[in-house]
């Protein structure tokens, strides 16, 4: 039973398709979708065209390598039907949080973004993400700051691969013959992340400019389905606010002081 997306009208509904025989939720029930919901010649970025997500029939399973998610639409490139599909923890979350299939169409009169949580989808402003993308890029750097502090590889390690924390944490533990917690972990990724930060500052007193190019503010995009967005500045200075807050750092116009 896929989820049927409207980003224009901001409806969402499922549509009960377990009669039909033979697609297994999969590309099959993709490229149904696609040739009842998008009309023959549409362009690749039009707002009617559809893009499907589904996760694979085995996600969330304990079998190894076989758990992808496929991404189908219509190509910019050919014409024609695309696909992709995604390894990875991506099939898993998306089925435990209630999802097994997505179609989305249209197009959000402001950025948006897709909430997939216990067996429902909404869609929420983009613009309220602003703070908290700053707090969790924060967070997520002072975890893999912390596998670098260890010099463990970040590749094989949580949010994106195999190796949860509980199970590097337990390792560690192991190695050192003493007990080591996440919160160790993480105090490990805090003190590399404000060492660097340190010396940083002291080879450049006047402080860091961290100001992005102003073209990054000014020049929209030419092409593709961001065409015209600009990265505005409130936006961005209220994540980069939140970012260094969680940090436990400070910034004044752009520069990190101490």
């Amino acid at each position: 039973m896929p989820f049927i997306v409207d980003l224009t009208s901001g409806n969402v509904e499922q549509e009960d398709r377990t009669r039909e025989k033979g697609h297994y939720g999969g590309t099959v029930l993709g490229l149904r979708l696609m040739g009842e919901r998008t009309a023959p010649g549409l362009d690749p970025y039009d707002p009617g065209t559809l893009l499907y997500v589904a996760a694979g029939t085995l996600g969330g399973t304990a079998a190894p390598g076989l758990a992808k998610a496929v991404f189908l639409a219509k190509s910019p490139l050919t014409g024609v039907a695309g696909e992709a599909h995604a390894l990875g923890s991506f099939a898993a979350g998306m089925r435990a949080a209630g999802a097994k299939a997505l179609a989305v169409l249209g197009r959000a009169e402001r950025l948006s973004y897709l909430l997939v949580r216990d067996g429902e989808v909404t869609l929420h402003d983009a613009g309220e993400l602003d703070e908290e993308r700053g707090r969790r890029s924060a967070r997520l750097l002072r975890l893999w700051s912390g596998l670098d502090a260890l010099n463990l590889c970040v590749f094989a390690s949580s949010p994106t691969r195999p190796l949860t924390v509980d199970r590097l944490t337990a390792l560690v533990t192991a190695v050192l013959g003493t007990e080591f917690t996440l919160d160790d972990l993480l105090a490990a990724g805090q003190a590399r992340l404000d060492g660097m930060r340190a010396y940083a500052l002291r080879e450049q007193p006047d402080g860091l400019d961290e100001k992005l190019p102003a073209r990054l503010h000014e020049e929209p995009v030419t092409q593709g389905p961001h065409k015209g967005a600009v990265l505005e500045r409130t936006a961005f200075d209220r994540a980069r606010a939140a970012f260094y807050a969680e940090l436990g750092w400070t910034a004044t116009d752009g520069d990190i002081s101490g």
